[in-house]
């Protein structure tokens, strides 16, 4: 549901075909088959444990529900987030993300004023409310659901079963399973970001969070950066880059020109190595 939504909210941004638009949607569907089983592998394995069948037993079932609003609950918040992250950065929520939450009460103020948080909200808890609701009555079904399968068509059902599962969490019939790159077929951002399942994503990307900062590198580095950036006083141990400038008296008023830059990499400048040899400094 999340993921049609996703593309009636953003298609306008496409620029490729429909053919890899569908195709998007097949990868985007073993994806989410993927969440659904990893978020099920608990209420499997106790289906399979008579005594932690919670079929059988009321605490159990009570714990099994727990486990799913809560896991739905979760899952339905980190759309509502990515759907937010789209809207503003054009791209999927990624470990990066992340950043945006390290201080809740400015996030929040910045998703208030930009977006109409009190519909989006009731939209969030009105899905919420529908699915808890068919996780009650998902229960209720199967507990009052009279047993009428014999061994052998149990044996068949869970040997089908199992064959779905099992497919749903590879993914594919290939060798090798499918992976978040695979999402990465078109040159089209939109049908590139249609593909990807938002929650595997966020996970995938854990790898690729940096450190900010290394104190054993700095201190190792230290002397060069005095060096470099002409630091007046020094100081190893508080690893202290104050650079003091005498003041300068003018006598005629000169005329300043500020000019902000949005972003320049490193690799720009010659300082680098760059072969290009453009400027050194900025």
């Amino acid at each position: 549901m999340f993921r049609l939504t996703f593309i009636l909210l953003f298609i306008t941004n496409k620029t490729g075909n429909y053919n890899d638009l569908f195709y998007a949607l097949w990868i985007g569907l073993r994806f989410d088959m993927r969440l659904a089983c990893f978020i099920l592998i608990p209420i499997v394995i106790a289906f399979l444990i008579p005594i932690y069948n919670p079929l059988n037993q009321s605490f159990f079932r009570l714990l099994a529900k727990i486990y799913l609003k809560m896991s739905i609950l979760i899952i339905i918040l980190l759309y509502g987030f990515d759907l937010g992250n789209y809207s503003y950065l054009d791209q999927r929520i990624d470990i990066s993300s992340l950043k945006l939450l390290e201080n809740p009460l400015i996030a929040f103020g910045m998703a208030w004023e930009s977006y109409p948080m009190v519909i989006i909200l009731f939209i969030l808890v009105i899905v919420v409310y529908f699915v808890w609701r068919n996780i009650d009555k998902t229960f209720t079904i199967l507990t009052n659901r009279p047993k009428v399968f014999n061994f052998s068509q149990s044996i068949i059902g869970s040997t089908i079963s199992g064959f779905i599962f099992i497919f749903a969490i590879w993914g594919t019939f290939r060798q090798y399973r499918l992976l978040w790159s695979d999402a990465h077929f078109s040159n089209d951002p939109f049908i590139v970001a249609s593909a990807i399942n938002p929650i595997l994503y966020l996970n995938e990307t854990r790898s690729f969070a940096l450190e900010e900062f290394n104190e054993e590198k700095t201190r190792s580095n230290y002397d060069l950066m005095v060096k470099e950036l002409n630091i007046t006083i020094p100081n190893s141990k508080a690893l202290s880059f104050t650079r003091s400038i005498s003041k300068r008296h003018i006598k005629d008023q000169p005329n300043i020109v500020v000019i902000f830059l949005e972003s320049v990499g490193y690799n720009r400048m010659s300082k680098s190595g760059n072969p290009l040899n453009p400027t050194p400094n900025l």
